[in-house]
């Protein structure tokens, strides 16, 4: 019996470990209502992907870019690129059926 408790507990343990390693986990902001990904590039810059869900509007993607960057930071000596996913003003007029990309960026925190 109690060797089936161990077996079973390392077995819980390691597939727990395995999934925290994954770097590609999204994680849900409360505040802005938006999905993200973020990856660390290097000590002080991460990509991150604001995903797009059912009715999100481009300004709630970009409001949650910008704080999260100032939040990454911890301040506003950042540098923001901005990779994929900006709409024009005409998107939904040209093309309506057209699906948005993600909005992604490359975020660069000042070294001091």
């Amino acid at each position: 019996m109690r060797l089936l408790f161990w077996l079973t507990f390392v077995v819980l343990t390691a597939s727990c470990a395995q999934l925290t390693n994954q770097e590609n986990l999204s994680e849900w902001d409360f505040d802005h209502q938006v999905r993200f990904q973020q990856n660390q590039l290097t000590e002080n810059s991460y990509a991150i992907t604001v995903l797009r869900h059912n009715d999100t509007h481009f300004a709630q993607l970009a409001t949650f870019l910008l704080r999260h960057a100032y939040n990454l930071c911890q301040g506003y000596d950042y540098s923001l690129k901005i990779i994929d996913g900006v709409e024009t003003f005409d998107d939904k007029k040209a093309r309506p059926n057209w699906i948005p990309p993600s909005l992604s960026a490359k975020v660069e925190c000042a070294v001091e």
